[in-house]
């Protein structure tokens, strides 16, 4: 019988679409007044582990790393939704002509940062020069007998190029609308130039192990009454609906009940 009403729980849910996890449920988040759903932000940090793992298939994604991968999407997709919407509306872009400049005539130094190792700081062999230097003839022939994988690679590296450049020209437009007073440049160079000795002892958050650190209940229950008004929020997140079913025996439940008792009251009588 409880098997039954799993069974018929189970229908329900996948008959309506699955709404018991919709919603406001895979909300993670909103940008801008857009709500970001979990499915579409798990394919982003899913494709960016993706990219780095192809890149570079000896790197080992750990927590710490997917951490900032998940970081640094939320990161772009704010990006996307507010910083972009200013590109727009100050006419910002990249040509085509620019693009194929900053890739293959004067390369800029993301794309170099691209086709060089990490681990040694060179170029990779196949685009250097006998100095070490980016070949660019190199660099031009490769891209020319690109197979499909290397295409998409060079497709999101393009795609990197024109988000970096459009940033650059953002950056150097907010930079050369402001003005320095005398009084600020001379505190500037100031702080800049000024030395002082010092000696300091860090360790890193992430080297603390959870298992040595101990939370008493008492801490929690003082940190939550000083910190609840941070807790409230505008509007509901969840909803609780509560679903009574009676469980009554059919006829055919109390024919076998009888007919086990009589077997019962016979072998009792033998």
């Amino acid at each position: 019988m409880g098997l039954a009403l799993v069974i018929f729980i189970l229908e329900s849910l996948l008959g309506s679409g699955g709404a018991l996890f919709s919603g406001q449920d895979l909300e993670v988040g909103k940008i801008n007044g857009d709500q970001i759903d979990y499915p579409a932000f798990s394919a982003k940090v899913n494709e960016q582990i993706a990219q780095i793992q192809q890149s570079n298939p000896n790197q080992v994604i750990d927590d710490k790393m997917k951490e900032q991968i998940i970081e640094s999407v939320w990161s772009q997709m704010i990006n996307d939704k507010v910083i972009k919407v200013q590109y727009k509306k100050l006419g910002i872009s990249v040509s085509e002509d620019e693009l194929y400049d900053l890739m293959l005539v004067h390369p800029h130094q993301y794309v170099i940062q691209q086709l060089t190792d990490q681990q040694t700081g060179k170029v990779y062999e196949g685009f250097a020069r006998p100095d070490g230097a980016l070949d660019l003839v190199k660099l031009n022939q490769w891209v020319g007998q690109m197979n499909a994988e290397q295409e998409k690679f060079w497709k999101q590296l393009e795609k990197s190029i024109l988000e970096v450049r459009a940033a650059e020209k953002y950056n150097n437009l907010i930079k050369k609308g402001l003005y320095v007073t005398k009084a600020e440049a001379k505190d500037q160079f100031i702080a800049q130039n000024k030395q002082v000795n010092a000696s300091f002892v860090m360790k890193r958050y992430a080297d603390v192990a959870d298992s040595t650190v101990k939370v008493t209940e008492e801490e929690i229950s003082a940190y939550y009454n000083k910190h609840q008004s941070a807790y409230k929020v505008s509007e509901a997140s969840r909803t609780i609906e509560y679903v009574a079913y009676d469980v009554m025996p059919s006829k055919a439940d109390y024919e076998a009940i009888m007919k086990d008792a009589q077997r019962a009251t016979d072998d009792f009588k033998s």
